[in-house]
C-alpha cells in the first residue's frame, strides 16, 4: 500500500475521531434542548431532501476517478464534472426550496419541516462550489484537507445547532447549522485549494460519456435512496411525530461510530478501489486488512455501549428519550454484524459493475418494503419495525458482500478462512451478552469476560492481527 495511502488514512482516522468526539457533544447538549417533535419534524425533511441529493450523484466523480487517460483529457473531463455538478445541484437547489416553501405556507402540521426543507436546498447549492476542491483532492489522494474541511464544517454546524436550539429555534436549528457549516467548508477550501481552472467548450462525446456511466449510478442511487429512507417513509405513516423521533434519536446516536469512524474510510475505500491497477487478488488481501481493522473499531465500543447503557443514558440524556434505549441496543448488535462486509461494500461501484449494483439495490428495495408493510399490517410496533428493517438490510449486506468476493475472483471459501476468527469473535460476543442479559451478569464482570473474548480471538488470528496492527501503525507514524 502507497505512502499516500497510509497518510490519508490517517487523516480520516484522526479527523473521524475529532468528528465524532463533535457530534456526540452536540447530540448531548440537543437531548437537553430538543423535544420528541423536532426531531420529528428532521426526519419528515431529509425525506425529501435525501431523494433529491441522493438522486442528485449520478456518478460524476467518479467517473472521473476511474479514468486513466492523460492529463489532458483528464483535466477536461474534470471541468465537464464541475459544470454538471454545478447545474445539477442548482436544479436540486430550487426544487427544494420551492417545495419547502410550499409546505411552509400550505401545512401547518409541518412548517417546520418546511423551513428547514428549504435552508437544506441552500445548503446543498452552496456546496456545488466544494464538489470540484474535494474531487481535485480525492484524485491526488490528499484527504487530509478534506478531513480538515469537514471538522470545519462539523463543528460550526454543531456550534450553529445547539445556539439556535438554545435561542427557541427548535427544529430549524437543523437548517440554521447546515448552511454555516457549509459555508464554513467553503471559505477554508477558497483559501486552501487551488484547483486547475480553463475555457473549455462543451464536448457531446464526454457529456454522453459520462451520462451512459452516470445513469446505472442514478438507478442505483434511487433505489439506494429508498433503501435508506423507506424505513423513515413507512415510520411517518404508521407511527406519530413523537415515536419517528425517538426513532431518529436512537438511530442517529446508535450510528455515531459506524458514521464518523468507519463511513469516512469508505470515501477512501472507494477511491483506492476505483484507482486501483494491480491483480485482484492483492486487492482482496489489501481489503481483508481493512475489514479486521473495521470489525475491532466497530465491536469494541459497541460492546462497551450494550454493556453500559441502562446506567449511563439515564446519566447523560433526560427521561424523555428513555424509549430509545432498547431500539439503540438493536442498531447497536445491528452495526457490529454490518462491520464484517462493510471493507468490500464498494467494491462492485469501485470496479465499474454499477449495473449490477444497482438492480441488487432495487431488489432489496422491493424485498424490504414488502417486508415492513407485512410486519406492521400483523402486529404494528416500532421494535418489530426496527428487527424487520435490521434483518433484510443485513441479509442483503452479505449477499453484495458475496457478490463483491466473486468479483475479485474469490471464492467464498477463501474469504471465510481469512475472516475465520472475526466471525467467531462477533457470534461469541452476542452469545455472551445474551446470556448474560438471561443470567443478569455484573456489567464489570461481563466486560471482563469479553475483553478475555476477544484477546483469546486475536491469539488465534495473530497474523492477521499483526498485519492490521503494523497498518494502523504506520497509519499514526508514517
Amino acid at each position: 500500500m502507497s505512502l499516500k495511502l497510509f497518510r490519508s488514512s490517517r487523516a480520516i482516522f484522526l479527523g473521524s475521531f475529532v468528528s465524532k468526539i463533535i457530534h456526540f457533544s452536540c447530540s448531548l447538549v440537543l437531548a437537553w434542548l430538543l423535544l420528541p417533535e423536532d426531531y420529528g419534524d428532521l426526519i419528515l425533511a431529509t425525506l425529501l431532501t435525501g431523494f433529491l441529493t441522493q438522486i442528485s450523484t449520478l456518478g460524476y466523480e467518479l467517473f472521473y476517478l476511474q479514468n486513466k487517460e492523460n492529463s489532458t483529457n483528464k483535466l477536461n473531463i474534470f471541468l465537464h464534472v464541475y459544470f454538471l455538478r454545478f447545474i445539477t445541484n442548482s436544479c436540486i437547489s430550487l426544487i427544494l426550496i420551492l417545495s419547502g416553501f410550499m409546505i411552509y405556507y400550505f401545512s401547518k402540521e409541518n412548517n417546520v419541516s418546511g423551513g428547514i426543507i428549504v435552508m437544506f436546498g441552500i445548503s446543498l447549492f452552496i456546496d456545488s462550489f466544494n464538489s470540484p476542491n474535494e474531487l481535485f483532492l480525492k484524485n491526488k489522494f490528499n484527504f487530509k484537507k478534506i478531513t480538515i474541511a469537514r471538522i470545519i464544517k462539523d463543528l460550526m454546524n454543531s456550534i450553529c445547532k445547539v445556539l439556535f436550539a438554545a435561542l427557541g429555534f427548535g427544529g430549524y436549528s437543523f437548517g440554521i447549522g447546515s448552511i454555516f457549516g457549509t459555508i464554513s467548508k467553503l471559505i477554508y477550501y477558497r483559501f486552501s485549494v487551488n484547483y486547475p481552472t480553463t475555457s473549455f467548450k462543451i464536448d457531446k462525446n464526454i457529456l454522453k460519456r459520462i451520462f451512459n456511466f452516470g445513469k446505472y449510478v442514478f438507478y442505483g442511487s434511487f433505489g439506494n435512496y429508498l433503501v435508506r429512507y423507506i424505513d423513515k417513509i413507512l415510520l411517518v405513516s404508521y407511527f406519530d411525530k413523537i415515536s419517528t423521533g425517538i426513532y431518529s434519536f436512537a438511530y442517529s446516536n446508535a450510528s455515531i461510530i459506524n458514521n464518523y469512524l468507519l463511513l469516512p474510510f469508505g470515501q477512501l475505500n472507494m477511491t483506492y478501489i476505483a484507482k486501483y491497477d494491480k491483480s485482484k487478488i492483492q486487492l482482496f488481501e489489501n481489503l481483508s486488512i481493512v475489514s479486521k481493522i473495521y470489525i475491532l473499531v466497530s465491536i469494541i465500543p459497541s460492546l462497551f455501549c450494550l454493556i453500559y447503557i441502562d446506567s449511563l443514558f439515564n446519566f447523560i440524556f433526560p427521561p424523555r428519550w428513555n424509549n430509545s434505549i432498547i431500539i439503540i441496543k438493536y442498531f447497536l448488535i445491528f452495526y457490529v454484524f454490518k462491520s464484517i462486509p462493510s471493507a468490500f461494500m464498494n467494491v462492485l461501484t469501485g470496479l465499474g459493475k454499477v449495473k449490477l449494483n444497482s438492480k441488487l439495490i432495487n431488489i432489496r428495495l422491493i424485498i424490504l418494503l414488502l417486508s415492513l408493510i407485512f410486519v406492521m399490517s400483523i402486529n404494528p410496533t416500532i421494535i418489530n419495525y426496527v428487527k424487520t428493517y435490521i434483518l433484510i438490510t443485513l441479509i442483503f449486506d452479505y449477499i453484495k458482500l458475496y457478490l463483491s468476493i466473486k468479483s475479485l475472483k474469490i471464492n467464498i471459501i477463501q474469504f471465510v478462512n481469512n475472516t475465520f476468527w472475526d466471525i467467531i469473535l462477533i457470534l461469541l460476543s452476542m452469545f455472551i451478552i445474551a446470556i448474560s442479559f438471561i443470567l443478569q451478569v455484573e456489567a464489570n464482570k461481563l466486560l471482563i469476560i469479553l475483553f478475555i473474548n476477544v484477546l483469546f480471538c486475536q491469539l488465534f488470528d495473530k497474523v492477521r492481527f499483526k498485519t492490521a496492527f503494523n497498518f494502523v501503525k504506520k497509519i499514526i507514524f508514517k
